[in-house]
């Protein structure tokens, strides 16, 4: 979302410049989630939990402020990505309804009231936020990565979609993109059903705690 409008905001743009911009913001994003999952990992192992700041406290480190810092930190990261990712969006939003990029302070106040509470209301009826990201990652994700990159290399290349220049893209990405949107449909269902796991078979667990 927010590539176009920096692009639009480099001095002379070009590919050689786009792509440095995203080498790089794939770079720093690598390292910050590297030493994340590293930090989780390393402390507890095969116990780590799916959230790193909700694992359960170490032996004799009793409250454990080393994950009171963090998730403090990630509010304070939080508190500074809603304004910087929502610029970009808002931007885009009213460039694509209204075709014009320049908006009034009455419009930017509504749109962001409405982002907020839109927002605000996931998060109160669906505070687990491991099944929000799941439905986003299988959803949003794997159709701007994966569905409309594929689609726009077929559609824009001069041969057609059963050349073999073509049937390797589709059989790779094809896989990844009914993975991640079965991943997304299987959690809208269990959250509809009320189920933990796809599939639950309530006989066999009744069986089982006997």
């Amino acid at each position: 979302m927010a590539l176009l409008p920096v692009y639009s905001e480099l001095v002379n743009p070009n590919y050689r410049r786009i792509s440095k911009v995203i080498k790089r913001s794939l770079s720093v994003d690598i390292i910050f989630y590297l030493i994340i999952a590293s930090a989780g990992y390393f402390s507890t192992f095969n116990a780590t939990s799916d959230v790193v700041i909700q694992r359960d406290p170490l032996p004799g480190y009793t409250p454990d402020y080393t994950a009171l810092a963090a998730a403090g930190s990630i509010c304070l990261v939080l508190f500074a990505a809603f304004p910087v990712n929502y610029s970009p969006c808002r931007n885009q939003f009213f460039l694509l309804c209204y075709n014009d990029a320049d908006f009034s302070n009455k419009a930017n106040f509504v749109t962001t009231l409405m982002f907020i509470i839109v927002t605000c209301t996931v998060a109160v009826f669906y505070p687990n936020v491991s099944t929000v990201l799941s439905i986003l990652g299988g959803g949003c994700s794997v159709s701007i990565c994966y569905t409309v990159p594929l689609y726009s290399w077929v559609k824009l290349s001069k041969e057609k979609w059963t050349a073999c220049s073509n049937l390797g893209p589709i059989l790779f990405f094809g896989v990844l993109i009914c993975m991640g949107y079965s991943s997304a449909i299987a959690t809208i269902y269990m959250l509809a059903t009320g189920k933990q796991y796809f599939g639950d078979r309530p006989d066999i667990l009744c069986k089982q705690d006997a």
